[in-house]
């Protein structure tokens, strides 16, 4: 589940400068996208306090597995019909679904094994799909 989300987060993060100027010819909109997403990705802190006001984690996670998924499908249209605005948007969101991947991992570990042996060990293989989904990134 991690590796399939993290998965576009990290192909879209390493390449929308990319893919964006297939469609958007203007190189300084497209450097402006990314500044905004990674402010936007710094907010990560968001889907902790999610957490801390007693929603669960397969509620915060479904809420950002569904923001991902509109992302993704909507991140073609907005590039090819040169959407500039929604184009912004949906990056910036990705990025910020993103950042959140890296606080509720660790969380969710921590309210299932505590701080024991096995939840760092859990938390370790949990982790590594972050690596995996760079790589087959890298790969498609």
């Amino acid at each position: 589940m991690n590796f399939s989300s993290v998965f576009y987060g990290y192909l879209l993060i390493g390449s929308f400068k990319t893919f964006g100027s297939k469609y958007i010819h203007d190189d300084m909109y497209l450097t402006l996208v990314g500044s905004v997403g990674c402010i936007f990705g710094s907010l990560r802190f968001f889907w902790s306090m999610l957490l801390d006001f007693n929603y669960s984690y397969p509620q915060v996670y479904g809420i950002l597995i569904f923001l991902q998924l509109i992302c993704s499908s909507l991140i073609f249209y907005a590039a090819q019909g040169q959407n500039k605005a929604l184009f912004m948007v949906l990056t910036a969101f990705t990025m910020f679904c993103e950042g959140g991947h890296f606080v509720l991992v660790p969380s969710h570990c921590a309210q299932i094994f505590n701080s024991s042996k096995r939840g760092v060990q859990v938390f370790s293989y949990l982790f590594s799909c972050f690596g995996l989904s760079s790589i087959a990134g890298s790969i498609v």
